[in-house]
């Protein structure tokens, strides 16, 4: 009953103070790039988006606002001929307090559109710093295009959540074309170049088990193009410009895809298979479910005396990274998808716990008073820290949901706050 009831405080708080943070791959000094390729007869349109967190840049206070200026420069040189082409793009962002400029959940991103001939290209991005007056030269790499190679499907495109008719949806910038594991909703857009193609055959496989298997009717016939907008990149279906294509669209693919590997396979008669492959990332994944043994352990915060998570403390060697997520199966709030939101929360509070009362005696946070209380609660309502002298200090944690109040005391001065009376 105790679990239970634990587990009930876990959710109505997690729907309060659920704070997300942010993690990425093919990090080039702290941004990160995709690219989006729309062929057409003898060119191509690369869409080259950027994404990089308030953390990697640098903010300088302009009257009552911390603003970031940098341009970010892309050039394209032509393997064979030398040619380059270039384009660059100004970002200016303004944030309210400094905490903020040190966000990693928080990011800037943006997109640049380059017209090349077909061809191989090296890509040389590189950032100027208003702010610092300085220029950062980021790696290259290498972009192929070449008409002979284009397929009759293009590669897939993953956007996020719905949008109106004339919007195909946000697309994920800065994630590889992989797929966010996520309590988020994901559409995926396949582009047909034919557009009298009526119906495609989709097949999805997650770690090598099957997942969806159907034809593929719902298309949109339209040329895409990409822009940014309010902090946004957009995809866009134009009915009027550029080369066409039809545009297939798969909603809500990524409900039942667990981490690891995603194949997309496009068919249709008369024309070879088109195998694309991804990879299924948790990107904003808790720190403390990279250790099994230790992410085991903590869940002695969930139950009190010998109970099942106390078994598992003693075994927590035997049980597997699936066994994780079966026994936190049972308290899932959404049973029918794959990701599940409580373990997400729990894991994110053991983290903060971990990072924010850490002790000279005791380096993990988590295994604190104010940690273990953190971690079932999550963030109080308020906290007011009393001075009485400077060996009695008293640290009050108000909840409202439900009522709760906790007293945490330091004699020692030294921030080891400990909690008066029973958790």
């Amino acid at each position: 009953m105790k679990k239970i009831l634990f587990f009930f405080i876990i959710a109505l708080s997690f729907y309060c103070y659920a704070q997300p943070s942010r993690q990425g791959l093919n990090q080039m000094r702290g941004i990160f790039f995709d690219t989006i390729v729309i062929p057409s007869a003898d060119k191509a349109d690369c869409y080259i988006t950027y994404q990089t967190t308030y953390n990697r840049l640098v903010f300088v206070k302009d009257k009552d606002v911390f603003t970031s200026r940098f341009s970010l420069t892309i050039e394209a040189v032509d393997s064979l001929t030398g040619k380059v082409y270039r384009e660059i793009v100004d970002n200016e962002h303004s944030v309210a307090n400094f905490e903020e400029t040190n966000s990693e959940s928080k990011y800037i991103l943006g997109v640049i559109k380059l017209s090349l001939p077909m061809g191989s290209y090296k890509v040389l991005p590189v950032i100027y710093d208003f702010n610092t007056n300085s220029e950062h030269v980021l790696s290259q790499f290498d972009l192929r295009l070449n008409f002979q190679d284009t397929k009759w499907v293009l590669s897939p495109i993953v956007l996020k959540d719905d949008s109106p008719k004339e919007i195909a949806g946000k697309v994920l910038a800065g994630f590889d074309g992989n797929v966010p594991f996520s309590d988020e909703e994901f559409n995926m857009i396949i582009p047909v170049a034919d557009t009298n193609v009526s119906v495609v055959y989709v097949e999805l496989k997650n770690n090598d088990s099957l997942i969806y298997k159907d034809s593929l009717r719902n298309s949109v016939i339209s040329s895409l193009s990409f822009s940014r907008d309010k902090g946004e990149i957009i995809a866009s279906f134009l009915s009027h410009q550029g080369s066409p294509t039809r545009n297939f669209i798969l909603p809500k693919f990524n409900q039942k895809l667990q981490e690891g590997t995603l194949q997309i396979t496009v068919s249709r008669p008369g024309k070879e298979k088109a195998v694309f492959k991804r990879a299924v990332v948790w990107f904003n994944k808790p720190r403390s479910l990279n250790n099994l043994e230790y992410a085991v352990k903590i869940l002695r915060n969930i139950e009190e005396g010998e109970t099942e998570s106390r078994k598992n403390d003693k075994t927590g060697e035997a049980m597997d990274y699936n066994g994780l997520w079966k026994y936190w199966k049972k308290f899932d709030p959404t049973p029918s998808t794959a990701y599940n939101e409580l373990m997400a929360e729990f894991y994110s509070r053991v983290d903060y716990a971990i990072s924010n009362f850490s002790l000279i005696s005791n380096p993990n946070g988590a295994d604190t008073d104010r940690g273990r209380v953190y971690i079932k609660f999550g963030k109080p309502k308020s906290v007011e820290r009393i001075y009485q002298d400077a060996r009695d200090v008293r640290e009050v944690w108000v909840y409202d949901s439900p009522e709760r109040r906790f007293v945490f005391v330091d004699k020692t001065g030294l921030g080891n706050f400990i909690l008066s009376g029973k958790l």
